[in-house]
């Protein structure tokens, strides 16, 4: 949310409202709409007496070439030959359209480093993985200049859980051997990988611990309902719930 001032003098507020897409959408119009709707509702609910502009932009970067139209009119059927009078009496939602698709690396290197990264991803994810992983590399290159160990750090999870989970194709070992190819100068990145792997290793454990440190308390509720201890008893002993130690009794006959 945005305080302004149009033309010099006159004081309004402005929402910016973000829809992302990767996919194509014919009802993206009318799903932003109910957003603004929804938006516009919530601020009259908590005693808003008027409500602020809001510029909805959909950022798009499938792989096929966006096609819809951006306007909610659009979506009547022969709105273009209506009577004015029928017009007049639908509402006008409108939202503009940033396709990631046409954002040549120009445009980007005027965003800022951390906007960059992100833009590059969604521009390569679907398209090409080599690609994707060299802008990667370079992108980190220009964000270690402005940004903190720890907010790099934050980057290069998100980012690679959500090449993971986007691109069949990204392998994190051939990202890997391209730094490797960079002797020595991407040092920094790949001691950001092992902390993860680390990281990673570590959590492994613990989940593996607790897996078995609950295991263990199940063994433990099953040998004392054979010595017919009742629920509560059995649940104080062992930390479980009631409701599990009745659920494990249930499964043991």
């Amino acid at each position: 949310m945005f305080r302004v001032t149009v033309e010099g003098e006159e004081e309004a507020y402005i929402a910016l409202l973000l829809e992302h897409k990767s996919y194509l959408d014919k009802l993206t119009t009318f799903q932003v709409a109910k957003y603004m709707i929804d938006f516009w509702s919530m601020i009259i609910e908590n005693g808003g007496k008027e409500l602020p502009l809001i510029v909805p932009i959909v950022v798009y970067h499938g792989k096929e070439r966006w096609n819809y139209k951006t306007d909610m009119r659009d979506l009547v059927r022969n709105y273009e030959t209506l009577p004015t009078s029928f017009k007049e009496r639908l509402p006008v939602f409108k939202h503009d359209l940033i396709n990631i698709q046409d954002q040549g690396e120009e445009d980007i290197k005027s965003y800022e480093p951390m906007t960059r990264i992100v833009v590059r991803s969604f521009k390569y994810i679907f398209y090409d993985v080599e690609q994707l992983m060299e802008s990667f590399l370079s992108s980190l290159d220009e964000l270690s200049e402005r940004a903190t160990d720890e907010e790099i750090q934050k980057t290069v999870d998100l980012l690679l859980l959500y090449y993971h989970a986007a691109s069949r194709d990204f392998k994190e070992e051939e990202l890997i051997r391209k730094i490797q190819d960079l002797d020595g100068k991407g040092e920094q990145i790949m001691t950001i990988l092992q902390e993860r792997e680390r990281r990673g290793l570590e959590r492994g454990r613990e989940e593996g611990l607790e897996k078995g440190k609950e295991e263990e308390k199940r063994e433990i509720a099953k040998n004392l309902l054979q010595e017919k201890m009742s629920y509560e008893m059995i649940s104080r002993t062992t930390g479980l719930t009631v409701e599990d130690v009745k659920k494990i009794e249930k499964d043991r006959i």
